[in-house]
């Protein structure tokens, strides 16, 4: 039995590997609230870090599991980059997370 494989069957599973997303994997929910407490505060809107901390923290319980791994890598290094198919969700989401972060 050889161990060897032809570059055709090399070829089919690295697009399979490409087409399942295979190596684009989430963060954990602890960097993506840090890097989202990072964004909040930076782009100067949010100066109380609590309230970041809150805001982080409602978003990543409504949205992770739903999110893409782009997005949530994005947030995890604090850049505000939303892959488009999450957009409607976040904008939702962030809206009711920033009202009840800052109403309490």
């Amino acid at each position: 039995m050889s161990k060897t494989i032809s570059k055709a069957t090399a070829g089919a599973l690295i697009g399979l590997l490409m087409l399942t997303g295979c190596g684009a994997s989430k963060p954990d929910k602890a960097e993506v609230r840090k890097g989202l407490v990072t964004m909040l505060s930076s782009n100067g809107a949010i100066k109380d870090a609590d309230v970041a901390g809150e805001i982080a923290d409602c978003m990543i319980e409504e949205l992770y599991d739903e999110m893409s791994a782009k997005t949530l890598n994005a947030w995890a290094d604090g850049k505000d980059l939303t892959d488009p198919d999450d957009a409607a969700k976040v904008t939702a989401t962030s809206q009711k997370c920033s009202t009840e972060a800052l109403t309490n």
